[in-house]
């Protein structure tokens, strides 16, 4: 969040606020992160985290201007996703 030097009052929420409610949603406490490989664009910035009680988490911003449809897959399953332009979106998902 950025605040206002001015009166301390204004409060902006930016794309940081928003990230770390989406990863306190899908992401538990004792979670390792984990890598990911495969696409990349501009814009998309991503990270994975296997929970401990084996639930996989993903949390991405995308701060492109434009939609970008996303594949997220573990070898066992996959979905996609149309992931809004200037959005964060979180997945949780049993492997």
């Amino acid at each position: 969040m950025d605040i206002s030097k001015a009166n301390y009052k204004n409060i902006t929420r930016n794309s940081h606020y928003y990230i770390v409610g989406h990863l306190s949603s899908v992401v538990k406490s004792g979670a390792t992160r984990i890598g990911t490989s495969g696409y990349t664009a501009e814009g998309l910035v991503y990270t994975a985290f296997q929970n401990t009680d084996g639930t996989y988490a993903v949390v991405l911003l995308n701060e492109s201007g434009d939609s970008r449809k996303i594949t997220l897959a573990d070898g066992k399953h996959h979905f996609s996703y149309d992931v809004p332009a200037k959005s964060v979106v979180s997945y949780r998902w049993t492997y």
